[in-house]
């Protein structure tokens, strides 16, 4: 029997065909579904990713044995240095406390490596991301070069953005209510890639697009960027640095430096743009206000895995490592007012019909705020499979399963999900596989926005109609 392949949302379920069936598509493309093909990420050629681009399990092992052994050949140089001196013994008891140092922190180093992903991640797309009001999909390879996939003319665009200093890409993110400004969080800071505005060549041209290097010494690789919904500045974030910048992007310089306990992993700009969340390697959330920037702290059991705003950002929702369950951040209150209350989320993640969900390790939420598309880790096949929710904010966050959505034949693992801005009717999820295949997930519905919206014209519609006037039975 063939392995169910995903299509999408239709009348409120997840379509799947088990096998070739023109029957059933017709009949789905008749009600109003839409079917997207796969496409295969352009081929690379003779390209041979670095040495340490193994798969996640064998460059943790590589890792831990590089650390390993770096940090016993520093302590034992120490102790070389210590016995030819013959120094007191009171330098010797520096010595020892500085060894219980090195020994303790050999632990918090591994696992900082262990999480941080790899330079080149497994599969052939290191990230991915929609245009924010084009139906473009952005992807980053392995050759840290950004390509450019049309969904309207089913086509790869012959723009091809790279850069010397656009290595190890972490993370993607347009510039909000602008299509010509791309951020890529790289190595050494961040790229900012711009296009003249009114510019005569085409949006394709390679020719007309520049790019920018923000840098701060201290402050890379990059793991992590966000957009004040606004535009105006960018904030991004290093797992091996303390320091977090708010860039002001029009004059290239720092607005603002936070600083977090420990590297800090991730950072999410709510859309009501008052709140900056950020993670850091330290087990450890932090929610800035951005009026005063003042913020409030919370420690995790362990480090948070993935997290995302809701449309309105007065809440945000989050997971944490080894821990199948999906948290929530609710603020209730007005900003500068921060005073959150954290709470597990209704549902029950236990109950889906997988085996050894492990860690909820990726949360993406479309911009309708109705669909929840979330990844997890702990088995092969919880790996390769993204389980659909439907969400419902009013009066309270509230989550129903409504199924999963699964990828084409042999993919592997599901590597990166983005929800395009620019679609319609409903939501349309972007998925990027092990196998270097990525599926477009159109997830068709009636937004509750739009539903009451029409409800109400229908409503004013009704209480404006007069019966007309009756005579003789003819309407005058």
């Amino acid at each position: 029997t063939h392995q169910p392949v995903s299509i999408g949302e239709l009348n409120y379920e997840i379509v799947d065909f088990h096998g070739p069936d023109e029957q059933k598509l017709k009949r789905y493309l008749d009600d109003g579904g839409l079917w997207m093909p796969n496409v295969t990420v352009p081929n690379l050629g003779r390209y041979s990713p670095p040495q340490y681009a193994a798969s996640p399990k064998s460059e943790v092992k590589d890792v831990e044995k590089v650390l390993k052994h770096q940090i016993a050949q520093r302590i034992q140089e120490f102790w070389d240095r210590v016995r030819e001196a013959e120094i007191t013994y009171r330098a010797v008891s520096l010595g020892e406390r500085v060894f219980n140092v090195f020994r303790q922190s050999l632990g918090v180093l591994i696992e900082r490596y262990r999480s941080q992903p790899p330079a080149i991640s497994g599969g052939c797309v290191q990230s991915l991301c929609w245009h924010p009001f084009l139906l473009k999909l952005t992807l980053c390879l392995q050759d840290n070069a950004i390509y450019i996939y049309d969904l309207n003319n089913c086509a790869w665009s012959s723009l091809i953005l790279r850069h010397e200093d656009q290595m190890d890409v972490t993370a993607m993110a347009w510039k909000s209510f602008n299509g010509s400004c791309l951020a890529v969080a790289v190595r050494g800071g961040v790229c900012i890639w711009s296009r003249v505005t009114g510019d005569s060549r085409s949006w394709d041209d390679a020719s007309s697009w520049s790019v920018v290097c923000l840098k701060k010494p201290g402050h890379g690789p990059v793991s992590s960027l966000s957009w004040d919904p606004n535009g105006r500045y960018l904030v991004s974030a290093s797992r091996s640095s303390s320091v977090v910048c708010v860039w002001d992007v029009a004059f290239n310089t720092t607005a603002a430096i936070l600083r977090v306990w420990s590297g800090a992993s991730d950072v999410h700009w709510s859309p009501c743009t008052n709140y900056l969340f950020i993670t850091d390697m330290s087990n450890s959330i932090l929610l800035y206000e951005t009026r005063t920037w003042q913020r409030e702290p919370w420690r995790m059991s362990t480090r948070c895995e993935s997290a995302c705003w809701s449309t309105d950002g007065k809440l945000i929702i989050y997971s944490i490592h080894n821990d199948a369950t999906i948290y929530s951040l609710l603020l209730p209150h007005h900003a500068p007012r921060i005073n959150a209350n954290i709470l597990p989320v209704s549902f029950d993640l236990s109950v889906l019909p997988l085996p050894a969900i492990k860690t909820v390790r990726a949360l993406t939420w479309d911009p309708t705020g109705e669909r929840l598309a979330v990844l997890f880790s702990g088995s092969e096949e919880a790996e390769s499979v993204i389980a659909i929710f439907v969400t419902n904010l009013s009066p309270q966050l509230d989550i129903s399963f409504r199924g999963f959505l699964r990828g084409p034949g042999s993919g592997g693992a599901v590597r990166h999900i983005a929800f395009c801005p620019a679609f319609k009717r409903g939501a349309l999820l972007a998925a990027a596989w092990d196998s270097g295949k990525v599926s477009f997930y159109p997830l068709i519905f009636t937004p509750e926005s739009e539903s009451r919206v029409a409800s109400h014209s229908f409503a004013v519609a009704l209480q404006q109609w007069q019966p007309p006037i009756m005579v003789g039975g003819t309407p005058i």
